[in-house]
């Protein structure tokens, strides 16, 4: 056992403010060095204008509610939640639970209506912060809503009811303080302590750090997510034909880093006001958006994904492993998983509307890939999201070009579709983002495998393993050739997928006491992801640790597929933990302890070629 963090000081003494760090919860870290405002439970109201400033305590003890106007959007503060008016946008940053009391706000393509339940909203530093905008809706009474009242105090209601009364066609919102285990886990992990950081100025922002969130008007210097004209109009148009029961396939075409992800969530949350379900086929093994790298998944929405990939809580209806973070390394294999998921749609038999996300594979391999993708799930709506780097663009893929052009297995021509091309100013890359590729992959990991901490535990190594008879699985690598005699040592300390494989796939050894394997790649059901923590050789055990329940292994789970998808450096190296870590040495400073820098710049003088 790791053990918890510890509390003692480190060599050279710590400041006052790493020490308040340390010891305060993760959520609290998210939003370090902030100062925590009380009052007496008076209601202070002050017109600002354009900046904002803080209203002045009145005591060190009590309820702190503040009336606060921030160019015409007022808000009421306590040490819970945020209660907000607002009457035309804003943006925010930090994690919160939200729920719409009164009016009608829309954010992501989402409209939140009044009566509707609570949502957990992300608004990470590394993408676009969400975008507020309050719908007009008409009045049915003059009187102040009952549900108000259980989030205002006595003593201030009559003021709270007199604002109401003179801006009551705003919409009013709640925010309050949202904590869950991934946030926290992932929050304890040093290259993520700041992910929910607040970087807008203060001078034109309103911090509230009870709850974790930062308010700002709506500006072109802020990175806020934004839609097209030509984007609503197609997002008006494919609710249009929802409400129609024409219920559309709509798959996403483009680069990388256009927007395709973040399109595909906006379209989704704009389905989800029209219709209770909307289905999402996953494609892009690279970066996937309901399941760790390395899937092709579909997933059934039934709530707006209000957040990055790695916040999302929704267990996906089929998945099947690829076993490869891109699809070059075996392409029939993933165009079999993409048919294999995709059947599974067919077989619902449901009249919900489908939305596919594609790789950014734009050139070589990729087109005839693309090309498979089309025509295997025949969709009604092509959009294309092109930038100015045109190398990142694909070719105009209209009707007569995919015709032309065949796929890598499939040449028939596909159903007739819309082709919609737009210019990729959804969500631009955060330029300043430290984040890559990579640590987006290993924050969706994390976050799927930190589901099943115990309470109050920050280490993986805190999870119970189960014990796992070696002889009773099915053990295969995905995406690289090794003899059997070494397939243990590979799977030791890896990320591994469970799953059923076919059992005519599934080869005794010799020695019965050794775990079976497979002929081949299976294309099957994977159920979920597991660590294996250890393998004890001399009692033929192996130690999984993974969020799956004990009776989903055992009815469901005969193989341990390992693919590319490695353990993320962060739980090894960067975990705040106060004992020493398995598999891990820390060599001291001495000649060659350190990697060879390289010159990227230098000029290579390489032999002249034979005559």
């Amino acid at each position: 056992d790791m053990g918890r963090p510890r509390s003692s000081s480190r060599s050279g003494g710590d400041s006052r403010e790493s020490k308040r760090r340390r010891d305060s919860s993760p959520h609290d870290r998210r939003s370090s060095g902030r100062k925590q405002s009380r009052s007496s439970g008076q209601w202070e109201v002050s017109e600002v204008s354009p900046k904002i400033n803080r209203a002045k305590s009145n005591s060190e003890h009590g309820a702190s509610y503040t009336i606060t106007k921030l160019r015409q959007r007022c808000m009421a503060i306590s040490p819970s939640d945020v209660l907000m008016a607002i009457d035309s946008s804003f943006t925010m940053q930090g994690a919160a639970l939200i729920e719409c009391l009164h009016g009608e706000v829309e954010v992501y393509g989402h409209q939140l209506k009044a009566n509707s339940t609570q949502h957990a909203l992300y608004a990470p530093s590394m993408s676009s912060y969400p975008l507020f905008k309050a719908r007009s809706i008409a009045l049915e009474a003059d009187e102040f809503p009952e549900k108000l009242r259980p989030h205002i105090e006595a003593d201030v209601l009559s003021d709270v009811e007199k604002f109401w009364k003179e801006n009551q066609g705003w919409p009013i919102l709640i925010f309050s303080r949202l904590q869950t285990k991934a946030l926290d886990y992932i929050s304890n992990l040093r290259p993520f302590e700041e992910l929910f950081c607040f970087d807008l100025p203060e001078s034109s922002s309103f911090r509230v750090h009870e709850v974790g969130v930062n308010f700002s008007v709506e500006s072109p210097q802020i990175k806020q997510m934004t839609v097209s004209d030509d984007q609503k109009n197609l997002l008006q148009n494919l609710c249009s034909s929802i409400e129609k029961k024409s219920m559309p396939k709509v798959i996403a075409c483009g680069g990388k880093n256009v927007g395709k992800s973040t399109l595909v969530r906006i379209m989704v949350n704009s389905m989800l006001n029209v219709c209770q379900k909307v289905a999402h086929l996953e494609c892009d093994v690279g970066q996937s958006e309901f399941t760790p790298s390395g899937c092709v998944s579909l997933t059934i929405i039934e709530k707006p994904l209000l957040g990055p990939p790695f916040t999302h809580d929704i267990v996906p209806l089929s998945v099947c492993f690829v076993g490869s973070l891109t699809p070059s390394d075996d392409p029939a294999h993933y165009i079999n998983c993409v048919r294999y998921v995709y059947n599974g749609f067919t077989q619902l038999n449901a009249d919900i509307p489908l939305v596919i996300n594609t790789m950014g594979w734009s050139q070589g391999l990729g087109i005839p890939l693309l090309m498979d993708i089309i025509r295997i799930c025949e969709p009604t709506h092509l959009l294309q999201l092109d930038c100015s780097t045109k190398q990142k663009n694909f070719p105009t893929l209209d009707q007569r070009f995919i015709c032309d052009t065949p796929g890598l297995h499939l040449k028939e021509a596909p159903p007739p579709f819309e082709h919609l091309v737009f210019r990729s100013d959804v969500s631009p890359p955060h330029s300043s983002s430290n984040f890559k590729p990579v640590d987006l992959r290993n924050l969706t990991l994390l976050s799927y495998l930190s589901l099943s901490l115990p309470a109050n535990e920050v280490s993986l190594c805190a999870m119970q393993p189960y014990q796992i008879d070696w002889c009773s699985v099915a053990l295969h690598v995905c995406h690289v050739s090794l003899p059997r005699t070494q397939i243990m040592a590979a799977f030791n300390a890896s990320v591994v997928a469970l799953v059923h494989a076919p059992s005519e796939m599934i080869v005794q050894c010799e020695d019965s006491e050794m775990p079976k394997f497979l002929l081949q790649k299976p294309i099957c059901e994977c159920y979920g992801f597991g660590l294996v923590r250890a393998i004890d050789p001399s009692q033929k055990k192996l130690y999984l640790v993974t969020p799956l329940p004990l009776e989903v292994l055992k009815s469901k789970v005969n193989c341990l597929l390992l693919g590319a998808l490695s353990i993320p450096t962060d739980i090894i190296l960067n975990q705040k933990l106060g004992r020493s870590v398995p598999y891990v040495d820390r060599p001291k400073d001495a000649v060659g302890s350190s990697s060879i820098k390289r010159h990227q710049r230098l000029q290579r003088k390489y032999p002249a070629s034979p005559k």
